[in-house]
Parts: C-alpha cells; structure tokens; sequence
C-alpha cells in the first residue's frame, strides 16, 4: 500500500542524501520504515523534534548536503519550526517529511491532528502537500514532488523544503513483509558555477580602478583559504580595507579589522567621516557589530557591491547599487587576472583603519590581562584552541566575549559556527551536536546557562560524542539584559528580563555521563583547559560560575574605556 513511500528513501539515496533525522511517532511509519531499511542512509533517532530539527542542520551544515527530517503528525511537525526558519536565513539545505492525517480528518477532534498544509509558511523555499488519493498517477505524483524538493533545497541559495504526507490506516505492513525499493525515475539539474563574463570583470577591475577607498566587509560565511589568498592579493593591490567579526573566518589574513564594534562606538563623527568608504563590497550573511551597522548607515559608501550568486539580497546598509552574482571566492580570484590600477602611494585609508585596529587590540589586551572573569575565561580558551576544531558559539553573551577575544591568523584551521541567521538560544547545542556526529573533527560549544539548559535535549540521545567539548558560563540567568541600553536601567530587569536560576551542569553531566570540570575562578582555568582539552572517551564540560556583577562591571569599564580613547580626532 505504502510502496511509492518506500521508495522516497531509494530516490533520496541516488540523489545523493546520506543522512536522517527521524523523530519517533506512528503516523509517520511508512515514512519511517523505508528510511530505517535503507542500507545506504544512515539514520538517527532523536525523540525531542526541537532538538532533532537543529541536529540536522548542523549535520547539513557540516557536511554541505541536504539532511532528511522526519517526524509524525501534529504539533511534533509544528516543533520543527524554529530550526526550520534557522535554515532559512542561513541557508541550508534541509528536506523536510512529516506525516499528516488524512485531510477529512483535520478539525474534527481527531488526536494529533493540526492544519499542516504550508505549516511553515514562508520560512521554506517550497512546500508540497502529497495526497495518498492519487490512484494510477500515485507513482507519477509522488516521484515529481521529491525530485522537485531535493532540487529544490540544493539550489542556491540552499534552504529548506518541506513535503507533507496525509498518511491514511493502516500504515503499517505485516509482520514477515520485507521492505524493499524500486528504482525511481531520478530528474537532474546541471548548476552554473557563476563565473562573471570577461567583459563584466573588466568593467568592474575598471571602476575598482579609480576607486582609493574600498572597504571590503565578510558577513558570516564559512569561506577558503582560496578566498584569504585572493583578498590578501586583492587588498595589497588596491590597498583594499578587509574587515568581519569571527563569523566571517576571516582571522587567517593578519590585516583583517575584527575590532569595528569596539572603536566605532566612542570615534567621533570627523573621524567616521573619514573612514566613510568610497566602494563598499560586501558578501555572506550578517555581522555582529551592531556599530559597524550604524557607521555604514550613516556614512554610506557611494558605491555598495554585494556578491551573492543566487537568491534575494538585504540592503543593510541602506546603500546597495550593484548585486554581482558570483560567491566571493570566484570573484576575487577573476579579479587576479586583471590588471587593477596599485595606488602609486601607501593608502591613507587603509592606515586609518589599521591604526584604528591597532588600538583597539593593545587596549583590549590591556583590558583582558587584568580581567578575571567570563571574558578572560574565554579568551584561555581560545588561545588553548590549535589544530583542526569547530568552534560552535551560542548567542547573546558567548559569541560577543569570543568575537572580543578573537582567534589569531596561525589558528586559521579553525572554522567559527553560530546561529546567527535568527540570532535565537534556541537549538545552540543541538546544532554542535550535529557537527560532532558528522565527522570525527574537535567541536568546541561556548554557550551561556540559559541556551544551555533550554536545549539539554540535545544531549538526549543513545551517542556519546568524545569530540565534543563544552565551555559553559554560567552566570545564572541571561545577564546580557543587565548590560545592554533599555533593560539595564528598569527595575523589573532581574526578575523579568534577566530571570536568575541556580541550577549547575552537576547533574546534567551525571546524567548523560559527560566528563565534569567545574571552574569558579579565572585563575583556575589554564590548569582545567589542559585537561579538558585532552583526547577522551567522553564528551568533556567545562562550567565557569561567574560572578554577574564583577563581569558587567568589566564589561562596561572595557566600553568606556575604548570610548575615552577613540573619543579624540585623528
């Protein structure tokens, strides 16, 4: 009865995926059983569909392929729903299976029964509602709408796609009922590798040309060492600014400004004025500094490129005029073969923001040597990373300390992760965990207590991850509310914004038999690093009890600090 569902599996696997999500549930057995029998499809079992949907894409993430997703009918496929818009926003590819009840069911107080015909709205780049009622064009149908899906999320922009399937009784087979799959009809898709016309790459080596001020900004992309090449190529050239936050992972070119968000905020407007590029050329997704954000806003460049091979474009900046559709790897490497004008004088620009830069890294060094809280925690560990690790920062305060510590060029192996595309705390566990059961490379989580404790889920699972690494801060509630304008001044910041618990990671890691150090002391952490850093068998936690005061404390005197300094003109 269920074979054109069977085959989903076999048609997926000659596409291509090699990996499962499966959230466990009845309605979804047809679904189930062809992905469990497949013995080219590895699949894993994760109960908590929140949980499950954000492994996956961390799995999709890691391994640059689509990962399935399954779960059974009702609110289990409407909890899918904030990994799903993760997706989106970072595009990656992910194909979505839930099983449904039949459609006269759906309102009539049948258990497990929700509207969930485009359940995700616009937050997927397709949705396809497969009805069982199709009789001789069954096959036909259900073989169309997969091949459309899978090409669907692997299009560029990646992202993901969701089929839905009212599954009508019985849905299981007999008991000595083998299943087994037929070879479906595959549809292909040939992919253009965006590389620009001549006569484009001329045009715009013309207008690079005659251009003394270009700011070159990465937004979060998991780029090449290709791509660092090209751009330190290209800067020397043109004398070229290149400027991102970690997510960028940018930090193997030496010159690459990483401290925007600390000097920008106290530089005075003449000094901005200055620094106000002429071109713009922007790629990948969003940055962290919110300063850098305001700069451009109100010192737009007269130019703004951004290079994007597919799919819509943000004007966050408020000046885009060019969209060139090629990855920056292609389009700085086309640009090697051109002959673009060298400034006949070192730039002045370039030294504005490298003075700049300078600065702010000898008065955060000044800073963090004295610091003896969070930041100074992170910043050890950082600085104990080396060899090929994933670095995986939850929000809010975590990937701030990790963006103000930095990584240095000769830890260029490491690549920088976060959920940055909805910026929530929801699924930053999940999606390490994901990373770690993806390959055998180091991962290493730096998460604050509430995105920990909120997805503990992650954890729940029949793995023990040896290449997973946690560093968590715990400083008893989401703290960043008492450091940030707004909240910080009100009087119902603790109890309503901040929220303080006591719980410690004791328990959880007894629990789930993780490997426990616990730090109550910076000076405690460079002899715990050595150990936590060790190979094992386990997965190894390492829990800094902060103190939220001292750390907003430092935290605002760091600001003020950096604010007094750039608060003088050039």
């Amino acid at each position: 009865m269920h074979q054109h569902i069977y085959d989903l599996a076999e048609l997926c696997a000659l596409q291509g995926i090699s990996k499962a999500v499966i959230c466990p549930g009845s309605r979804s057995a047809p679904l189930v059983l062809g992905f469990a029998n497949h013995k080219r499809i590895k699949s894993y079992v994760i109960p908590d569909e929140r949980s499950a949907a954000f492994i996956a894409l961390g799995m999709a993430q890691a391994d640059g392929k689509t990962v399935v997703l399954i779960s059974t009918s009702g609110s289990a496929a409407y909890n899918f729903a904030p990994a799903v818009a993760e997706a989106y926003y970072q595009q990656i590819p992910l194909l979505i299976l839930t099983a449904d009840r039949p459609p006269e069911w759906i309102g009539q107080r049948d258990g497990q029964t929700i509207v969930q015909d485009k359940i995700f709205g616009d937050h997927v780049k397709g949705s396809f509602t497969v009805h069982s009622d199709f009789k001789s064009d069954q096959d036909w149908i259900v073989n169309r709408y997969t091949n459309e899906a899978i090409l669907l999320a692997a299009r560029l922009p990646h992202g993901p796609v969701h089929l839905n399937f009212p599954l009508a009784e019985p849905l299981y087979p007999s008991a000595n009922q083998k299943i087994e799959f037929r070879k479906p009809r595959i549809i292909e898709e040939n992919s253009s590798d965006h590389v620009l016309d001549g006569s484009v790459i001329k045009s715009l080596a013309k207008e690079i040309s005659k251009t003394k001020k270009i700011l070159c900004l990465g937004g979060q992309f998991h780029n090449s060492e290709k791509l660092n090449k090209s751009l330190t190529n290209f800067s020397k050239l043109t004398g070229a600014v290149i400027a991102g936050d970690l997510l960028s992972n940018l930090h193997g070119i030496p010159s690459t400004i990483r401290y925007g968000e600390l000097f920008l905020e106290g530089m005075s407007e003449k000094n901005k004025a200055l620094m106000r590029p002429d071109l713009l050329i922007t790629w990948g997704q969003g940055i962290i500094s919110k300063q850098t954000k305001l700069f451009l806003r109100k010192f737009p460049a007269k130019q703004h490129w951004h290079l994007q091979p597919a799919g819509e474009v943000a004007d966050t900046y408020k000046g885009l005029t060019k969209i060139i559709r090629t990855g920056p790897e292609q389009f700085f490497e086309q640009l090697k073969a051109i002959k673009v004008n060298k400034p006949s004088t070192k730039s002045i620009y370039s030294d504005l923001w490298l003075k700049a830069e300078k600065d702010a890294s000898g008065v955060i060094n000044k800073e963090l040597k004295n610091m003896v809280g969070e930041a100074a925690v992170v910043k050890e560990t950082l600085k104990a990373l080396n060899g090929k690790y994933k670095l995986h920062l939850a929000n809010s305060m975590s990937v701030r300390y990790a963006s103000l510590s930095g990584l240095q060029p000769n830890q260029k192996d490491i690549s920088v992760f976060s959920n940055r595309g909805t910026s929530g705390i929801d699924g930053c566990s999940s999606t390490a965990v994901g990373h770690a059961w993806s390959g055998n490379e180091m991962n290493l989580l730096i998460t604050g207590d509430v995105a920990f404790f909120y997805d503990r889920n992650a954890f729940w699972n029949n793995s023990r991850l040896k290449n997973l690494r946690i560093l968590l801060l715990n400083n008893h509630g989401g703290r960043i509310f008492s450091m940030i304008d707004g909240p910080k001044d009100r009087k119902e910041a603790n109890e309503f914004f901040v929220g303080p618990q006591q719980l410690t990671a004791k328990h959880l890691c007894d629990e789930f038999d993780f490997e426990y150090h616990p730090v109550v002391s910076a000076q405690e952490a460079p002899k715990a690093l050595k150990q936590f850093f060790k190979p094992g068998v386990k997965t190894k936690l390492l829990e800094f009890i902060g103190n939220p005061e001292m750390d907003r404390t430092i935290f605002e005197n760091l600001k003020k600090t950096a604010a007094k300094h750039y608060g003088k003109e050039f």
